[in-house]
């Protein structure tokens, strides 16, 4: 019951300073910005590899499995399925889970230990929006970035391997590609962008700021978060699937 009385209000506090976070924009910009860089410009590599690798293998597969049965077209919508509206964005939210969560939950929970936030409080300085909320919007931009970054580089690695196995010129694939695109495979991976990066956000710096003055609480809390933020990723984008499925299959 604690627990959640505890979520409850600091998801309260949070909701906020997200609203006001204008208004304090001269404290924690440079907390923001530094937040995006170390997020998603470090986080490229990964990406990179794991987006071109999913183009690669999704479109190799449709190419050898669709084409026996006469469904070529079909490989685009399975490309667009992967790469764009459910693995894709999965994988990005776990890259970035793994990569930055963890660094926000044992940063914060690091400074609770060494009481500095004790002492930015002690300064009229609210540790929820100078430490929180750019955290927070820092994941949710980020996402969007990375989200964009991991399809075009998927897009890449699926063209490569169709011109690998069949010398597909880029403007039929271009064509037969946007042919099989619609508005929902456009908005669903910004809005599982969104959501993501609250989520990761909001849970990491929940367990950070958490930590005791115990300095063995820092790996423990981590530990926490990542558990409850995969499960919660995992429950999420299951909903948006199911809503999403429903919407057009009205």
């Amino acid at each position: 019951m604690k627990t959640t009385n505890h979520i409850l209000d600091y998801l309260d506090a949070l909701l906020r300073e997200l609203f006001k976070w204008h208004k304090n924009r001269h404290v924690s910009l440079l907390v923001l910005i530094n937040q995006v860089l170390f997020t998603g410009f470090e986080a490229l590599t990964p990406i990179l590899v794991s987006s071109f690798l999913l183009g690669g293998l999704v479109a190799y597969t449709g190419r050898t499995f669709l084409s026996d049965l006469g469904q070529n077209q079909l490989i685009y919508n399975l490309i667009i399925m992967a790469v764009i509206r459910d693995v894709g964005p999965l994988i990005t939210g776990l890259i970035i889970l793994l990569r930055s969560g963890t660094a926000i939950t044992t940063e914060l929970g690091s400074m609770r230990v060494n009481r500095e936030i004790d002492a930015l409080e002690t300064m009229g300085i609210s540790s929820m929006s100078y430490l929180v909320v750019p955290r927070v919007m820092g994941m949710v931009f980020s996402l969007l970035i990375l989200g964009a970054y991991f399809t075009l580089m998927g897009l890449i690695g699926a063209y490569v391997t169709f011109f690998w196995l069949a010398k597909i010129p880029f403007t039929d694939f271009f064509l037969r590609f946007t042919n099989a695109l619609n508005a929902a495979d456009l908005y669903i991976p910004l809005v599982k962008a969104v959501f993501s990066g609250l989520l990761i956000g909001t849970l990491c710096s929940f367990h950070g700021l958490r930590v005791g003055r115990a300095l063995t609480e820092v790996p423990q809390r981590a530990i926490k978060a990542v558990t409850q933020c995969v499960l919660a990723l995992l429950f999420l984008h299951g909903i948006i699937a199911l809503i999403s499925f429903s919407l057009e299959g009205v």
